[in-house]
């Protein structure tokens, strides 16, 4: 849980590496993860809580079901858990702006929740096909990662069923290093999509608006 939370933040200082690099500045790393931490944490207990909400559908199948026949109580509760991943996935769709929100225009928890959510229906047809584009370059990236982990572990195997106890602990300890690097690797190359699709339908928007607002007449 606490590495999970630890890599959460990591990738939200990633969002902010890249905005400050598209406008010329320099992030300060160690500085911006102390700054992230707490409104990611804190953002993070609100998506459990309402995901926990939405999971509720599944508990009451069984309820409902309770002393009826297994197959009856597996139907139910495979009904109820269909409906749950559906209201899951159009809740993840809606939100999947609202870390930008919060860790660049430094937004509260709840308001970067509305304003992906503004965002996403303002621009439902773009952002549903750019999702689409996403995940298969996501699960393409993936499968190559997968590769290069297979292999180290396969090498690992040998290396200690050699009877190398010292080169397969030092192969485990490259191992984590490199599935580290391919994680850090996967997050600056996934989460820089998703910003600048993010600045092309929002920010960059007001900002082009606030320009137009403060030329003066001739």
């Amino acid at each position: 849980m606490a590495s999970w939370l630890v890599a959460s933040v990591l990738g939200s200082v990633v969002f902010n590496v890249v905005d400050n690099r598209a406008n010329g500045k320099k992030t300060e790393i160690v500085k911006r993860f102390k700054t992230n931490f707490i409104p990611v944490t804190g953002y993070i207990a609100l998506v459990i809580v309402i995901s926990i909400i939405i999971c509720l559908p599944i508990v009451l199948g069984y309820l409902f079901t309770s002393g009826a026949s297994v197959l009856s109580i597996l139907g139910g509760m495979c009904l109820f858990g269909f409906v749950s991943v559906v209201f899951y996935l159009l809740f993840a769709f809606l939100i999947q702006f609202s870390m930008l929100e919060l860790v660049i225009e430094r937004r509260g928890v709840v308001e970067s929740l509305k304003s992906s959510y503004a965002l996403v229906k303002k621009n439902i047809v773009t952002v549903l096909l750019f999702d689409i584009v996403y995940i298969i370059i996501a699960f393409g990236i993936g499968s190559i990662t997968s590769v290069i982990e297979r292999v180290f572990i396969v090498g690992i195997e040998l290396m200690a069923f050699g009877g190398s106890i010292v080169g397969a602990a030092m192969g485990g300890v490259l191992y984590l290093l490199v599935v580290f690097l391919l994680t850090v690797a996967s997050y600056f190359i996934l989460l820089p999509i998703y910003y600048f699709l993010w600045r092309g339908l929002g920010p960059k928007k007001k900002q082009e608006e606030k320009k137009k607002t403060k030329r003066k007449p001739f």
